[in-house]
């Protein structure tokens, strides 16, 4: 399983909270996702605000669950600044194309920040 992570409203939240706040975002984020996939999951900065986990044999229900504790975490810490996010998912099969999982997964990310579900 890929999933591919955004943080929705990433730049407004440096525009207007500082930089300090958009680090203790980035910093906040990538501790839930660590903490809340496996210690064999992959979990990388992909660009400024987005990130990649790679979960490898993990199915649809354990990934929406593993999803569901980042939100949990990132509102145990919701401050003046609140971090949300919208991420996309696509399975990689055993000889399959990492390229196309990655695209599927960046598309599936921009369906779900389109349709407001994080």
């Amino acid at each position: 399983m890929l999933l591919f992570f955004d943080l929705d409203g990433f730049k407004r939240i440096n525009d207007e909270h500082g930089h300090a706040a958009g680090d203790r975002c980035l910093q906040l984020f990538a501790s839930a996702l660590k903490e809340s996939f496996r210690p064999s999951d992959q979990v990388v900065r992909y660009g400024g605000d987005e990130f990649l986990v790679i979960a490898p044999g993990l199915d649809q229900a354990a990934a929406d669950a593993r999803v569901g504790d980042v939100s949990a975490r990132l509102s145990m810490h919701r401050g003046t600044v609140s971090c949300r996010f919208s991420v996309g998912m696509s399975e990689l099969q055993p000889g399959g194309q990492p390229e196309l999982a990655l695209q599927t997964a960046d598309q599936n990310m921009y369906k779900a920040k389109h349709g407001g579900q994080a």
